[in-house]
């Protein structure tokens, strides 16, 4: 697995979420694995910190988007105004 930029992750995320939204955290998850070359069933832990919502208890860096660049609403994901603005044009 090769080093991805800082801040690809969250592009993509922002983009797939553009194209679907509403997607599914697995779909979203298992999009970005694919993405990045990982087996999704093989490391099913595997990019979840961008979906839980931050421990205002914790110390530490907390790599958590959820609520900043995306929203839960029923079952799906929707893109908040800050993530419409990291959305890839390629």
């Amino acid at each position: 697995m090769t080093q991805t930029p800082y801040g690809a992750n969250i592009a993509f995320i922002c983009t797939l979420l553009f194209n679907n939204p509403g997607a599914s955290f697995t779909q979203v998850r298992n999009a970005l694995c694919i993405a990045r070359g990982v087996d999704p069933v093989a490391r099913p832990g595997q990019f979840c910190v961008y979906f839980v919502k931050p421990n205002p208890y914790a110390s530490g860096r907390s790599f958590s988007r959820s609520g900043k660049y995306w929203d839960k609403r029923g079952k799906g994901y929707y893109l908040t105004e800050q993530g419409l603005a990291r959305v890839s044009a390629s």
